[in-house]
């Protein structure tokens, strides 16, 4: 049994695909399978994958499973002590498995850890000098108004950014996970919440694994680049489907994990973004409001969860939130 399972998530993906493998295989930490789950692909990735890189598992969804049930099956079908789940337009550096797994290593108390993400333009690009690296990701920030952001993002890395500590939880395009934590999270079967699809299901999962009493770290030594297809300078290319599932995906989360005892020291905070967010969707997006519907739909299913989640919680909601963030970073303020 390897001791990590490097599982690459690839829905048409072809244009970034070999980098990304390659950079896994180029790792200096050798105890690792590599893995690739294919949702469903009709670019040639998958037969790609079969033919030039036959040391790496291929497990073929006959459908697009999203991010939620394509990486479900991912961690159903291995068996590794740890888990690192990888977009495909992710290049990791040699050093990141080695990094990542000595944090994790070293600290029994986080289910999982977060490395440094630097921005890059496409799967072509060259990595930029080390002057000229800015932000991915260095993990999730979430503010009072319960929004959630990429701590750091598009700031230029100079050096501010290089010390460890806790995250409220990694970023979803390259998150080490601990297995015991996912097991001890896991919840019909799923361990992230197939509702979701894609967009908000590792902050979900994060709160969930707080509420057991499971920590994360950020590894600033860990390194590596990512083509982002999604940000908040994007939102307005972005499909209706996909802000959609955003939208949504927000409140199923506070559903599950929230509480009135957590909300109330920040309801201010809250609920004036709450109205400013509702003004926004009538008066610039109202196609939005047919999330509503979905909200509704699931609603029997996620309160049922919420149910679930609270009976085993072992940490508060209030204690969680606690060191929520004032207001939202400027992280976007650069134009890059």
């Amino acid at each position: 049994m390897a001791r990590v399972s490097v599982n690459i998530l690839n829905t048409n993906e072809m244009r970034f695909l070999p980098r990304c493998i390659d950079a896994v295989l180029h790792q200096t930490f050798a105890d690792f399978r590599c893995v690739v789950i294919d949702n469903g692909s009709t670019d040639g990735s998958p037969e790609w994958v079969a033919a030039e890189r036959p040391m790496v598992r291929l497990i073929r969804n006959n459908e697009n499973k999203w991010y939620c049930g394509g990486h479900n099956v991912g961690i159903r079908e291995t068996d590794s002590e740890y888990v690192l789940l990888l977009n495909s337009d992710v290049f990791i550096d040699p050093e990141f498995l080695a990094r990542m797994v000595q944090a994790l290593d070293g600290h029994p108390e986080w289910g999982g850890v977060q490395g440094k993400l630097w921005k890059i333009l496409d799967g072509t690009t060259e990595p930029p000098p080390s002057d000229e690296r800015y932000i991915d990701t260095t993990g999730v920030l979430m503010t009072r108004s319960r929004r959630n952001f990429d701590r750091f993002q598009e700031m230029v890395d100079d050096g501010r950014y290089d010390v460890p500590g806790d995250v409220f939880g990694p970023d979803g395009s390259a998150p080490l996970y601990r297995r015991a934590m996912l097991d001890d999270i896991v919840l019909d079967g799923e361990w992230f919440d197939e509702s979701f699809k894609i967009y908000r299901d590792v902050v979900d999962l994060s709160w969930r694994a707080r509420s057991r009493g499971w920590g994360f770290g950020y590894v600033p030594e860990a390194t590596g680049y990512h083509v982002r297809g999604f940000s908040p300078r994007k939102r307005k290319k972005q499909p209706l489907f996909f802000r959609r599932l955003s939208y949504r995906n927000r409140y199923i989360t506070l559903i599950k994990n929230e509480t009135v005892g957590s909300l109330a020291p920040h309801a201010i905070r809250f609920l004036g973004f709450e109205l400013m967010m509702l003004g926004h969707v009538l008066l610039r997006e109202p196609t939005l409001i047919s999330g509503w519907w979905d909200l509704i739909r699931l609603l029997p299913e996620t309160l049922r969860k919420r149910r679930a989640i609270m009976a085993r919680a072992r940490v508060s909601a209030r204690d969680i939130t606690r060191g929520f963030q004032p207001a939202a970073p400027r992280l976007h303020a650069s134009r890059r």
